[in-house]
């Protein structure tokens, strides 16, 4: 009687253990994406400079204009000056930039950097062609299998909503910094205490950036 217990009690049992490894399992497999997109929208990490945030939404005009004219320049500018982290604020009346973000950050979650910009620059290049549609997703499939990226991993990333974490962080972060608009800059020094955060907003030009970095405490800008 004991050993058919045992028996019972295992066939029971078995599909909640399952469960709870398959349930496991998700949660690694999404932290490890959740990772490699923060490590792919993530130019530097170096704890002695300052890091500057763009806050952007990738259906919003004037940010496309900024990345389209400006992109290249502010890499060369911040090169070896400043960490740069690029942020997503979806903008509702905008209407698919939630989606958009999400296509940009899955990109780079299963392609790393080299599938974040690849759709980032698509986004941008092609953003009249989706972000009036109902369901953007075939263009950002488009987009996906033009960059190489695994349509498979891809798409379940962007049904499952799985960078929404790193979205709605953006947003917080973003509210704390004053960003109401996009594209909003905010640069921060490495110690806060040590002035304030330079925050501003628009399509500006790279003397815009280079003075925000001349304020910076000298420790904060350079090795």
């Amino acid at each position: 009687m004991l050993r058919l217990r045992l028996i019972l009690a295992v066939i029971l049992l078995s599909p909640i253990a399952v469960f709870a490894q398959t349930a496991a399992d998700s949660v690694s497999a999404d932290a490890q994406l959740l990772s490699r997109a923060e490590l792919a929208r993530t130019y530097g990490t170096d704890a002695t400079r300052a890091t500057v945030h763009e806050f952007a939404d990738p259906a919003c005009p004037t940010c496309r204009r900024f990345h389209l004219q400006r992109k290249d320049s502010l890499n060369m500018l911040l090169a070896d000056k400043a960490n740069f982290v690029y942020r997503f604020t979806p903008i509702p009346r905008l209407m698919r930039g939630y989606q958009g973000s999400k296509a940009a950050l899955c990109a780079g979650g299963v392609a790393d950097r080299a599938g974040f910009e690849a759709m980032l620059d698509r986004l941008f290049e092609e953003q009249s062609d989706w972000r009036y549609l109902r369901d953007p997703y075939p263009a950002f499939e488009r987009f996906a299998t033009d960059a190489g990226l695994p349509l498979e991993e891809f798409r379940d990333c962007y049904d499952r909503d799985a960078v929404a974490p790193l979205i709605m962080t953006d947003l917080r972060l973003g509210g704390a910094y004053g960003a109401t608009g996009t594209p909003t800059f905010a640069v921060v020094p490495v110690n806060r205490g040590a002035g304030p955060v330079d925050v501003f907003y628009g399509n500006e030009p790279m003397r815009r950036f280079e003075e925000a970095l001349s304020k910076l405490p000298q420790s904060s800008s350079n090795d």
